[in-house]
């Protein structure tokens, strides 16, 4: 399981739930933005440099195990742990949610980024979030537990296409898996087939 950020006084005030979901919400950012502009979502003041030091070294981190597929979605069955997950995703994405307007979107994308807002509204407020849907005259009501158990695998979806989107807009992206045959060992290292892992991106 991944290893969760836990801050000291009077930092503590927020679960390591909170602040991972804030860092995964903060990892679907299209473009670059300060640790301290997204973490002024969470806190009414800044962080002092060391707490703002170790909240962007654990987001560097687990930026780099879902780049490398490695990322293990930390909740199991605890619903509490995936509301407090939620609630700071649903923070930070209010920072970073304007960074993907005018991108050039995919349906494949826009479905992974509605699945990923609608599982989150979802796991922090479900009743609301479906009378919202009724009386928005959605008829059509997603399959919840559906929608939950799938944020374990769109979010860190989100985050690569985010990355996608950012690295498209700095230059050319050269495939780094021109060489690698579909059924050949990743070269993550994971010991899986690429077409199982990198591959399935």
């Amino acid at each position: 399981m991944t290893t969760l950020l836990t801050l000291p006084a009077p930092w503590d005030s927020l679960s390591p739930w909170v602040l991972e979901g804030a860092c995964l919400a903060a990892n679907a950012n299209p473009r670059p933005v300060t640790p301290e502009t997204w973490l002024a979502a969470l806190w009414e003041t800044v962080p002092e440099k060391s707490i703002v030091e170790q909240v962007s070294n654990h987001f560097q981190a687990q930026f780099a195990a879902i780049q490398r597929c490695e990322y293990q979605w930390p909740i199991a069955d605890d619903a509490s742990h995936l509301q407090d997950l939620a609630s700071g995703f649903l923070a930070v994405w209010q920072v970073v949610e304007s960074n993907w307007v005018d991108l050039p979107l995919t349906d494949a994308m826009t479905s992974v980024i509605g699945n990923v807002h609608l599982g989150m509204y979802l796991a922090v407020d479900e009743m609301g979030t479906i009378e919202q849907m009724e009386q928005s005259g959605v008829t059509e009501l997603p399959n919840v537990d559906t929608l939950l158990a799938g944020l374990s695998m769109w979010v860190p979806e989100l985050v690569m296409i985010a990355d996608e989107l950012y690295q498209g807009s700095k230059a050319s992206v050269v495939n780094p898996y021109k060489s690698v045959g579909r059924n050949d060992p990743c070269p993550c290292g994971s010991s899986k087939k690429f077409k199982q892992c990198c591959g399935s991106r």
